[in-house]
C-alpha cells in the first residue's frame, strides 16, 4: 500500500498531456496573441518549481516531501486553465496560461517525488515511466477527440477545456484521497522508501558525509565533480528523444504518409492521430521492459531503431514510396515512446543529488525553448524549415536527427554507467567515484611513546 502515493502522482499527468496536445496543434488564430509565451510561463514554472524544492533541500540539508502542495497548486492551475477553456472558448489565451503554470510546475515536481521517494529496485524506473504513459494518454485523448473538428477553434478549445478540467478534478481527488490515507495512518509518504537513502536523508547535511563531501582529502579517492557533471550532462542531451517526437516536420511527414496509405479507406477522415497511439503503445511496452531490463540497454536501442527508422524513412519519402515511408516515421514513433521516459530518468539519477531538481528543471527548459522554436518557426516563418520542395526538406531534417541520433548512440554506450537495480546512493557512488560504494578512509597507525623509567 505505501505504493500509492507514486501511483497517485501518476495520475495527476493525465492533463498535463492534453494541454501538451493543444499547445502543439495550437490553430494559428490562437498561437499569434500568445506566440511563444505559454513555453516561457511553463519553462518559468518549471524553474520556480526547482527552486522551491532544491532550496529547501539547501535549508534543512535533507529531502522534504513538500511535493504534493506544490502538485497540487500545479493542478489547481490546470483546473483553471480547463475551466477557462469552457467559459471563454472563442479566445483560449487566458487558459493557454494558467495550463502553463500547472504543466511545469507539476512536471518537474511529480517527478522528482516519485524519484526521491521509490524504493531502490528497479521499479523505480518502472514508476517514471507510469507518468511519462499517462502523459502520453493525455496527449492521445486530447489528439484523438478533436481529430475530427478540423479547423473549428472554438470546438476544439471547448472540449479541451472538458478534458483538461477533468484530468485536473481527477488529480485533486487522487491527492485529496492520498492525504487521507496518510492521515489515517495507512502509510507516511512523506519518507524515503529506500531506506539507504532515508539514513543519508536523516543526517540532514545535505549527503555530505554519506557521499564522502565533508573531508574529501581523507579519502583514499578524490571524489570527481567533473566525472558527475559529464555525466549530467550527457543524460541532458538524451532529451533528442523527446524533441523529435514533437518535431513538427516529422509529424507534419508522417501526417501526410497516414493520409496516403489510409486515403482508400475515407479519403476525408484525419487519421494523424495515430501516431499518438503508437508512441502510446512504444510507453506501453517501455515501462513494461523496464520491469526487467536495465533502461541504458532501453534507450540504446531506442536510439539505433530511431536512427535506422530515418535513414529508411527518409529515402523512402523522397523517392515517392509514401506508404513505406509511412510505417518507418510508424515503427520511429513506436521507438520514441519506448524511450521517452529514459532521459528523465537518466537525469534524475546521475546529477548532483544536491541539485537534482535543478538538473530536470534544465532539461525541462531546454525541451521547450526546442519546441517552442520549432513551432514559432513553422507557424510564422514555415519557408525557414519547409526548405520548398519534400526532397529536400526531407534530407535537411531527417540526416540531421540521424546524424545526432548515431553520435549520441556511440557516447551514451561508452560513457554512461550501468544504473540497473542500484540504490540513489550507490549511483552518485559511481558519479562521483566510479565504484559502487564510498572509498574507505585509510587508518593511521597509532604510536605509543614510551618512556625508560629513569
Amino acid at each position: 500500500m505505501s505504493v500509492l502515493p507514486e501511483l497517485f502522482v501518476s495520475l495527476c499527468f493525465l492533463q498535463c498531456g492534453a494541454w501538451m496536445g493543444f499547445l502543439i496543434y495550437m490553430l494559428p488564430e490562437h498561437y499569434e496573441p500568445v506566440l511563444v509565451g505559454p513555453h516561457i510561463i511553463a519553462m518559468a514554472s518549471a524553474g520556480l518549481a526547482a527552486i522551491i524544492m532544491a532550496g529547501t533541500k539547501h535549508l534543512y540539508g535533507r529531502v522534504r516531501f513538500y511535493h504534493m502542495l506544490l502538485i497540487a497548486a500545479g493542478s489547481v492551475s490546470l483546473l483553471g486553465c480547463g475551466l477557462a477553456f469552457i467559459l471563454h472558448y472563442e479566445d483560449p489565451t487566458v487558459g493557454v496560461f494558467f495550463g502553463a503554470i500547472g504543466h511545469g510546475m507539476v512536471y518537474v515536481t511529480g517527478l522528482c517525488y516519485v524519484h526521491f521517494r521509490s524504493k531502490d529496485d528497479n521499479f523505480r524506473v518502472t514508476r517514471i515511466g507510469l507518468c511519462h504513459l499517462v502523459h502520453m494518454g493525455g496527449m492521445c485523448l486530447y489528439v484523438h477527440s478533436t481529430a475530427q473538428l478540423g479547423f473549428n477553434g472554438p470546438d476544439i478549445v471547448y472540449r479541451a477545456g472538458w478534458i483538461i478540467t477533468a484530468g485536473a478534478i481527477l488529480a485533486l481527488c487522487v491527492l485529496l484521497l492520498n492525504e487521507l490515507l496518510n492521515c489515517m495512518g495507512a502509510y507516511n509518504y512523506k519518507k524515503c522508501r529506500d531506506p539507504v537513502l532515508e539514513d543519508a536523508n536523516d543526517i540532514s547535511d545535505h549527503f555530505k558525509s554519506t557521499l564522502g563531501l565533508n573531508d574529501a582529502a581523507s579519502l583514499t579517492q578524490q571524489p570527481s565533480h567533473k566525472r558527475q557533471f559529464l555525466i549530467s550532462a550527457l543524460a541532458l542531451k538524451l532529451k533528442l528523444i523527446n524533441i523529435t517526437f514533437n518535431y513538427h516536420i516529422f509529424l507534419y511527414f508522417t501526417h501526410f504518409t497516414i493520409h496516403y496509405l489510409l486515403q482508400d479507406y475515407d479519403p476525408y477522415y484525419n487519421y494523424h492521430y495515430i501516431m499518438y497511439y503508437f508512441g502510446l503503445l512504444g510507453v506501453i511496452i517501455g515501462v513494461i521492459a523496464s520491469t526487467f531490463l536495465n533502461y541504458k540497454l532501453i534507450v540504446m536501442k531506442v536510439l539505433g531503431a530511431a536512427f535506422l527508422a530515418l535513414i529508411v524513412g527518409i529515402p523512402l519519402l523522397t523517392t515517392g514510396h509514401y506508404g513505406m515511408a509511412g510505417i518507418s516515421f510508424w515503427l520511429m514513433y513506436l521507438s520514441l515512446g519506448i524511450g521517452s521516459f529514459g532521459p528523465d530518468v537518466a537525469i534524475l539519477e546521475v546529477s548532483n543529488i544536491r541539485m537534482t531538481e535543478l538538473m530536470l528543471a534544465k532539461g525541462y527548459i531546454m525541451e521547450h525553448t526546442v519546441v517552442s522554436t520549432i513551432i514559432f518557426l513553422f507557424q510564422r516563418h514555415p519557408h525557414m524549415i519547409l526548405t520548398g520542395d519534400i526532397v529536400s526538406t526531407g534530407w535537411a531534417s531527417g540526416g540531421t536527427f540521424a546524424g545526432l541520433f548515431l553520435i549520441l548512440l556511440i557516447i551514451f554506450t561508452i560513457f554512461f554507467p550501468q544504473t540497473h537495480r542500484k540504490g540513489l546512493i550507490t549511483i552518485q557512488y559511481m558519479a562521483l567515484y566510479n565504484r559502487e560504494d564510498k572509498p574507505e578512509v585509510p587508518i593511521k597507525p597509532v604510536t605509543a611513546d614510551i618512556s625508560m623509567p629513569s
